[in-house]
């Protein structure tokens, strides 16, 4: 058992009690290079593979150990301009291609996945998180309001989120 198991099953009482729930108005495919129960070793590569049924735009964020959430997708100067097709299979480019780290520690994690038909909102992202490449959102950053930007996108707009689960263990 992950020693922060109690994190994600507070992420997922979160995501399963705000108070706008979230529609699924389209069907997303969110995936990753291993489907052997999503157990990942420290020093491995972590790819995530995405696919739509309609044209959207992607926000991915990986939920770290801590609860920090990184912005995987897209960057930052991209800035939201990019519309994924649909039907299309997505691979997270190399330069975004994650290496596991037991840094600074191991256990249960996530992705999640945010698809709209209109961009993606990333307010109160904080740019170098952690002294990371990446924008993202620390733990102290309520999920309850990264749930509302998201899901409160106006009911006209379609809209859908995934998520999958992971494990990082030390090598052996």
């Amino acid at each position: 058992e992950p020693p922060n198991l109690k994190l994600v099953q507070e992420s997922e009482e979160v995501a399963t009690s705000t108070e706008s729930q979230h529609s699924k108005d389209f069907s997303i495919e969110l995936g990753l290079n291993k489907m052997d129960g999503a157990t990942f070793r420290e020093g491995e590569s972590l790819s995530i593979f995405f696919r739509s049924d309609e044209d959207c735009y992607l926000l991915l964020l990986y939920q770290d150990v801590l609860g920090n959430r990184y912005i995987l997708y897209p960057d930052k100067e991209a800035q939201h301009n990019v519309k994924l097709r649909a039907g299309k299979g997505y691979e997270l480019p190399e330069n975004y291609k994650l290496q596991v780290s037991c840094e600074p520690a191991c256990g249960a994690e996530m992705i999640w996945a945010f698809a709209s038909e209109i961009p993606v909102e990333t307010t109160g992202a904080t740019k170098n998180l952690n002294n990371s490449r990446l924008w993202g959102y620390p733990a102290s950053f309520s999920l309850a309001k990264i749930l509302g930007q998201q899901r409160g996108i106006k009911r006209s707009e379609k809209k859908a989120e995934a998520r999958v689960y992971l494990t990082t263990v030390h090598r052996k």
